[in-house]
């Protein structure tokens, strides 16, 4: 059985949306970007976007690859993901646990770390700010033996260098500039069990 609390939240009061599904029971923490590594990216006028209706949703086809048993039984699969569109009111957190649903149907996340805020609001959660990392590792300090970081965009590399964590670009062709400065780069999800084996050794070394 699944152990879920969504936590709602007050724009005012600056705090991200949590939703959690299953317990924290690795002492690892693979925190991973939504879209551009769960469910494929929207582009609207050239630029990047999520998706704001059910049409948009894509999941990404090797997702599947994550719930690989040498992962989830080393690491708790956390994501955290920026969706100002909430603040636009283009969607609200039922869309957004919607997407988490479609998502749990082939990885066993056991949270999403949402915020929901304009670059503009100045909060503590949005990336590359590590608020929602910071507020993990003060809740859930059993968890945070090892970390990393899957993402596919610059404000995701940002975020895991200043938590201090390892990070592993998700290749994509509109990130070719970031794979470039990136030490470690996937081109699909299938390679992400062997690269955490590499990143534990790099570690003990």
């Amino acid at each position: 059985m699944l152990w879920h609390q969504n936590i709602r939240f007050k724009l005012n009061r600056l705090e991200p949306v949590l939703f959690f599904y299953r317990k924290l029971s690795a002492e690892n923490t693979l925190y991973l970007d939504r879209d551009g590594v769960l469910n494929k990216v929207v582009l609207r006028d050239g630029e990047i976007s999520s998706p704001r209706i059910e049409d948009e949703i894509q999941i990404a086809e090797d997702v599947v690859h994550l719930a690989n048993h040498r992962i989830v039984s080393d690491w708790n699969l956390v994501v955290i993901t920026n969706q100002p569109d909430v603040s636009r009111k283009y969607i609200d957190d039922q869309f957004l646990e919607g997407i988490n649903n479609l998502i749990l149907k082939y990885v066993p996340v056991n949270a999403v770390f949402c915020c929901p805020h304009l670059k503009e609001s100045m909060c503590e959660c949005r990336k590359p700010k590590t608020g929602i990392i910071d507020r993990f590792r003060q809740d859930y300090p059993s968890a945070v033996k090892k970390e990393c970081m899957i993402g596919d965009q610059q404000t995701d590399f940002e975020c895991a260098q200043l938590a201090c964590i390892s990070f592993i670009t998700r290749e994509r062709e509109y990130n070719a500039e970031l794979v470039r400065k990136s030490e470690f780069n996937v081109s699909s999800l299938k390679q992400v069990a062997a690269m955490l084996e590499l990143l534990k050794e790099t570690r003990r070394t």
